[in-house]
C-alpha cells in the first residue's frame, strides 16, 4: 500500500492552501441527512498545512451581485466549509418521493420545497400551502363538484389575474419582446461550425449577448415570486380537481365503452377521437376527458384527463403570444392527467409537453411504457414558469433537443419518474439544467437508467470534433451580467450509464450550482471536458456517488476540478471505482479554485495522463489553488506520466491516501428490518446467514453468529448444502467453516473420502481457508484420482495453503508435481497451480520451473517466472534449458534474463550467438526487450552489451529506447 504525502502547489510569499474535511458536501442517504466522511480522513492533512476553515472561500464578491443570485450558492461559494449545514436540509425533500399523494397522483411537494431554493424566502411571500384540494374544490359547488368548463373558468380567472399583476411591470411592447426573445436565450449560434470568418462570427456573438442582455433585464422586472405563485396555484388545483373527476363522477364510468367511441372537433381545430366521455371548448382552451379505450388528442388544450388505453398525444405548444396589448394572448397553462396505458406523446412545437413559459404546465402519467418525443423547452422545463412532468411507472424513453428533462430558468423545471428502467436523450441544457435565476430537477427513483446527452451543437470555441451539451446536473449564468441557477439530477437506484460531452455531470458555469447525485449501483461516466464535478469561473459543481462500483472517464478540467475562484468535487462513499483523464483532473484547482476528488473506501485505480493529474494546483493573482485527491480505505493504484520506455508501478507523493478504517459506514443501506427470535432451525439459521440483502443484516447477523456458536450442529447441518449453486450460500458456507476452524477439519476431511462428489469442491475450499495440514492425505488422493482439471486445480490451492507439513509430505507432494508437469496432457490451469505451489512452499527443482516457463500459455509461465525470483543458485540450469530447448522455449527462457546477474546475462547472450537460431530476429528482438527490463542495464555491464547489440542489429531496437 502506498503511503505518499498530500500534496499542496507551492504558492509565491510561501503560502500554501489545502482542503479540509468540513469542505465535503454532506447529503442525506433517502430522506436522513448525515456526514458522509468523518474529519478521521482529512484532518491530519489540515493539521500539517495549519489551515482553518474560514481560509477556504471562492470570493463571490468578485463580482457584484445582481438580480438574479441566488443566496444558497453565494452561500456555498463564501464558505465551502458550511455546506454541511446548507444543503442536507434543502435536499431532503426536493428530490420527491415515488409514493402518491392523498389524491392517487404523484408526490408534488418539491414544488413548495423549490421555492426556498429559488427565492428568499424572507423577502417574498410563500406558495400557496400545498393543502387538501378536495376541501377547496368542494366548496365551489355546495358539497359538489363543479362541471369542467365552470371549474377552469374560474380557475384561469383568479391566476391570470395574478399572472397579469407579475408582469405588471412591463409595457405591451416590452411584454412582446420578452415573449419574442425568452426561448433564445439558449440559442448557441447552430451554424456558427460552418462559419469560417472570426469577424462575422464575433459580430453574431455580440448582437446574440446584446439581445440576451435586453432579454434578461427584462425578466429582472417581473415579479417572480407572484408569477410562481400562480402556477402553483393553477397545478395545484387543476391537478386535484382532475383527481378528484376521475375518482368521483368517473370512477364508475364505462371507460372502454365502444360506443362512446367519436370525434369531436374544437373550434380552434382541435380534435379530440376515440372513447370520449366529455369534451368542450372555453375561452382559456379545450377540455377534454377519455374513457379507457384508445384516444388521440391533437392540437391545443387546457386540461385532459384519460382514464386508461394506449392513447397518443400530438400537441402544439400551451406558451401564450403577446396580443400587443396589455395582456398575452390565451396560454401558458396546460394540465395533462393519463391514468394508464402505454402512450405516446408528441410535440408539435416546444412547449406542449409539461414545458411552462409565463405559467404552468403539469403531466402525469400514473402507469405504462411511455415514449415522450419534444422539441425544446418541454418534458419538465419552466421558462419563467412551472413545468412538471411525473410518471409514476413504466419503463419509459424521454427525448428532446435542448431545455427539456427537468430545466429550469428564472422558474422551475421537474421530472419525476418513479419507476422502471428509463432514457432520458437530449442535446444541451437538459437532465437537471438550471438557467439565470432557475431550478432544473430530474428525480429518477428507480431502474437501470441512461442519460444521453447527444453532441449536435458544436464547441467551436474548443473543438471542431466536441459539441458543448451542459447537461446532466448542470446549471449556468449570463456572464457577465446575470448568474446562473441551480440544476440538478438525482438518481436513487440501479446501475446506470451517462453519457455528456462538453460541460455536464455536477458542474456548473458563472455563479451556478450543478449536482450530479447517484444514490447506488454500478455506473458509468463518461464525459469529455468540464464535468464529473467541476466548477468553472465562480461556480460550484459536486457528483457524488454513494455506493456500486463505478467508472468515470473524462478528459480534463474534471473529476472533482475548481476553475477560477470555483468550487469543483467528486465524492465517492464506496464502491471498488476506476477513475480516468488526461489532465486537470482528479482533485485539481486551477485559477485559484477548489478542486477535490474523495474516495472513501474501496479498491481503486487512477489513471491521469499527465502532471496536472491527480492532485494539482497552480498560482494565479499572485496566490494560489487547492487540489487535492483523499482516499480512504483500501488498496489503490494511481499512475503517473511516463517517459517513453520507462515503467513504474505506481505514483507517489502526489495524493493523500490514508489507508484507515472509516468510523462508521460510508454508504448507508437504510434501516434494517429488526431480527425476530424465534425457534428457528438450523437450515433456517443457513439461510438467515446467507441473506445479503442490506435490509436484512441483522438477520444474516444472527444467523451466522448462531451457526458459530454451535459447530457440530452447524456442521451438521451445512453439509447437505455443500452441493448448492447458489454463489452467496456457498460463500456463507465458507465463512462459517473458516470461522469454525480446527473442529471442521475432520467433517470436511470425511466428505472427500465418503461424501458424494457434488460435495468436493466445496469442502476443498473450507479445507483451503482452514490451512490445516492434518487435511493433506485426503487433498493428494483427490490430486492423484480426479473428475477432471478443477479438481485438481482446487486440490493444488488449497495443498499451497496448509501449514505445518513436513519434510516427507513436502517431498511427496513435489515428486508428484514433477509426475503432473511431465504429463503432455495435463491443463494449463493445473501447470499454473503447480508453479504457484511451487513458489508458495518453496519446493520442486529448478528444472522443473524452467520446464513450466517455457510452456504455451502465459499462466504458468508467468507463475513459474514468479517462483524463480524468490530463488538463487538455478543459473546453470537455466543454461541447460537453453541449449535443450526448441526456438520458441529459448524465446520464452529470454524473459528470464532479468532475474540473473549481468554476467550470467552476457554468457547467454554468447550462447545463443553460437546458436544457429540467433539468426532470426524475434530472438534477437526478445533478449533486447529482455535487457530492457533488466535493473541494471544502465550498468557498466550491460549497458555495452546493449549498446553493442542495438548496433549490431539496429532494426532490433525496442520503440521508445535512445
Amino acid at each position: 500500500m502506498m503511503r505518499p504525502c498530500p500534496f499542496v502547489f507551492p504558492l509565491r510569499g510561501g503560502t500554501m492552501l489545502a482542503l479540509l474535511a468540513a469542505c465535503l458536501i454532506a447529503l442525506p442517504q433517502g430522506a436522513r441527512a448525515g456526514t458522509i466522511l468523518p474529519d478521521t480522513l482529512l484532518a491530519p492533512a489540515l493539521e500539517a498545512l495549519g489551515l482553518e476553515p474560514a481560509e477556504l472561500t471562492c470570493f463571490p464578491e468578485f463580482n457584484r451581485r445582481d438580480p438574479f443570485r441566488l443566496p444558497l450558492i453565494d452561500s456555498l461559494m463564501t464558505s465551502p466549509a458550511r455546506s454541511d449545514r446548507i444543503l442536507p436540509p434543502l435536499l431532503s425533500g426536493l428530490v420527491g418521493s415515488a409514493a402518491a399523494d392523498s389524491l392517487g397522483g404523484p408526490d408534488l411537494s418539491p414544488l413548495t420545497r423549490a421555492h426556498a431554493w429559488l427565492f428568499d424566502v424572507g423577502a417574498s411571500p410563500p406558495p400557496l400551502p400545498w393543502e387538501s384540494a378536495r376541501e377547496k374544490l368542494l366548496r365551489m359547488r355546495s358539497g359538489r363538484l363543479a362541471a369542467p368548463a365552470p371549474f377552469f373558468r374560474e380557475l384561469m380567472r383568479v391566476v391570470l389575474a395574478e399572472r397579469d399583476s407579475a408582469l405588471a411591470k412591463l409595457t405591451p411592447s416590452e411584454l412582446a419582446w420578452l415573449t419574442l426573445q425568452s426561448p433564445h436565450l439558449l440559442d448557441e449560434l447552430e451554424d456558427a461550425d460552418e462559419i469560417r470568418d472570426p469577424l462575422t462570427l464575433r459580430h453574431m456573438e455580440q448582437e446574440s449577448t446584446e439581445r440576451g442582455d435586453s432579454t434578461l433585464a427584462l425578466w429582472t422586472r417581473v415579479d417572480r415570486p407572484l408569477l410562481y405563485r400562480a402556477g402553483f396555484r393553477f397545478i395545484r388545483d387543476a391537478h386535484g380537481y382532475g383527481r378528484l373527476l376521475a375518482s368521483g363522477p368517473y370512477a364508475s364510468a364505462e371507460r372502454g365503452a365502444e360506443d362512446s367511441a367519436v370525434s369531436h372537433v374544437f373550434p380552434d381545430g382541435s380534435r379530440a377521437s376515440g372513447a370520449l366521455l366529455y369534451a368542450e371548448s372555453t375561452e382559456h382552451g379545450n377540455l377534454a376527458i377519455g374513457a379507457a379505450g384508445e384516444n388521440r388528442y391533437e392540437g391545443r388544450f387546457l386540461f385532459v384527463l384519460d382514464l386508461g388505453g394506449d392513447d397518443f398525444y400530438h400537441l402544439g405548444s400551451a406558451w401564450p403570444a403577446a396580443t400587443g396589448g396589455d395582456a398575452l394572448a390565451a396560454g401558458g397553462f396546460r394540465c395533462l392527467i393519463d391514468l394508464d396505458g402505454a402512450d405516446r406523446y408528441e410535440a408539435q412545437a416546444s412547449g406542449a409537453l409539461a414545458g411552462a413559459f409565463l405559467g404552468a404546465a403539469l403531466l402525469t402519467d400514473d402507469a405504462g411504457d411511455d415514449v415522450y418525443r419534444a422539441h425544446s423547452f418541454d418534458l419538465g422545463c419552466g421558462w419563467l414558469g412551472l413545468g412538471v412532468l411525473a410518471d409514476m411507472a413504466g419503463d419509459d424513453y424521454y427525448a428532446g433537443d435542448s431545455a427539456v428533462l427537468g430545466a429550469g430558468g428564472a422558474g422551475l423545471g421537474l421530472l419525476l419518474d418513479a419507476s422502471g428502467s428509463d432514457i432520458y436523450r437530449a442535446n444541451a441544457y437538459a437532465q437537471g439544467f438550471g438557467y439565470v435565476g432557475g431550478l432544473g430537477l430530474l428525480s429518477d427513483m428507480d431502474g437501470n437508467d441512461v442519460y444521453a446527452a447527444v453532441p449536435k451543437y458544436t464547441d467551436i470555441l474548443r473543438y471542431e470534433d466536441h459539441s458543448i451539451t451542459l447537461s446532466q446536473g448542470f446549471a449556468i449564468g449570463a456572464r457577465p451580467n446575470y448568474s446562473g441557477g441551480i440544476g440538478i439530477l438525482s438518481d436513487r437506484a440501479g446501475n446506470d450509464s451517462y453519457l455528456a460531452d462538453i460541460y455536464g455531470q455536477g458542474s456548473a458555469y458563472w455563479y451556478g450550482l450543478g449536482l450530479l447525485w447517484d444514490q447506488a449501483g454500478n455506473d458509468r461516466y463518461d464525459a469529455y471536458q468540464y464535468a464529473q464535478g467541476a466548477g468553472i469561473h465562480l461556480a460550484v459543481g459536486l457528483l457524488l456517488d454513494d455506493g456500486g462500483n463505478d467508472s468515470y472517464s473524462v478528459h480534463g478540467v474534471g473529476q472533482g476540478c475548481g476553475h477560477d475562484l470555483a468550487f469543483g468535487l467528486l465524492r465517492d462513499a464506496g464502491g471498488n471505482d476506476r477513475y480516468s483523464c488526461d489532465d486537470l483532473s482528479q482533485g485539481a484547482g486551477s485559477a485559484n479554485g477548489i478542486g477535490l476528488l474523495v474516495d472513501a473506501a474501496g479498491l481503486d485505480g487512477y489513471l491521469g495522463k499527465s502532471h496536472s493529474a491527480p492532485a494539482y494546483g497552480n498560482p494565479r493573482r499572485h496566490y494560489g489553488s487547492v487540489g487535492i485527491l483523499v482516499d480512504g480505505s483500501g488498496t489503490d493504484w494511481v499512475s503517473r506520466r511516463a517517459t517513453p520506455g520507462e515503467r513504474r508501478a505506481s505514483l507517489r507523493g502526489l495524493l493523500l491516501d490514508r489507508d484507515v478504517a472509516l468510523a462508521g459506514p460510508v454508504w448507508d443501506p437504510g434501516p434494517a428490518i429488526p431480527y425476530a427470535d424465534s425457534s428457528y432451525s438450523w437450515d433456517d439459521w443457513f439461510l438467515m446467514a446467507s441473506s445479503g440483502e442490506p435490509r436484512f443484516r441483522e438477520w444474516q447477523q444472527a444467523g451466522t453468529d448462531s451457526l458459530v456458536a454451535h459447530p457440530a450442529e452447524a456442521i451438521a447441518a451445512l453439509i447437505p448444502h455443500f452441493d448448492t449453486d447458489v454463489a452467496r450460500q456457498r460463500h456463507r458456507i465458507k465463512d462459517v467453516m473458516k470461522t469454525i476452524g480446527e473442529e471442521a477439519v475432520g467433517p470436511l476431511r470425511a466428505v472427500l473420502r465418503e461424501g458424494p462428489e457434488s460435495y468436493w469442491g466445496e469442502a476443498v475450499w473450507c479445507l483451503q481457508e482452514i490451512r490445516d495440514a492434518r487435511a493433506f492425505p485426503e487433498l493428494m488422493a483427490l490430486l492423484a484420482e480426479p473428475r477432471g482439471f478443477r479438481d485438481q486445480t482446487a486440490a493444488l490451492a488449497a495443498l499451497s495453503r496448509l501449514e505445518g507439513l513436513g519434510d516427507t509430505e513436502l517431498d511427496f507432494l513435489a515428486e508428484t508435481c514433477a509426475r503432473l508437469a511431465a504429463d503432455t496432457g495435463t491443463h494449463p490451469l493445473v501447470l499454473k497451480e503447480i508453479a504457484y505451489l511451487c513458489g508458495e512452499l518453496d519446493i520442486g527443482s529448478a528444472e522443473l520451473l524452467l520446464d513450466l516457463s517455457m510452456r504455451e500459455h502465459y499462466a504458468p509461465r508467468w507463475m513459474a517466472a514468479g517462483a524463480l525470483a524468490e530463488r538463487k543458485g538455478w543459473g546453470r540450469a537455466l543454461a541447460r534449458a537453453w541449449r535443450g530447448a526448441t526456438p520458441a522455449g529459448r524465446r520464452q527462457l529470454c524473459a528470464l534474463l532479468p532475474l540473473r546477474s549481468p554476467r550470467e546475462c552476457v554468457a547467454l547472450v554468447r550462447l545463443a550467438r553460437r546458436d544457429g537460431g540467433w539468426r532470426e530476429p524475434v530472438l534477437r528482438r526478445t533478449v533486447l526487450r529482455a535487457l530492457v527490463e533488466h535493473p541494471e542495464r544502465e550498468g557498466r555491464i550491460l549497458g555495452r552489451l546493449f549498446a553493442d547489440l542495438v548496433a549490431e542489429f539496429p532494426a532490433q531496437r525496442p520503440a521508445g529506447i535512445e
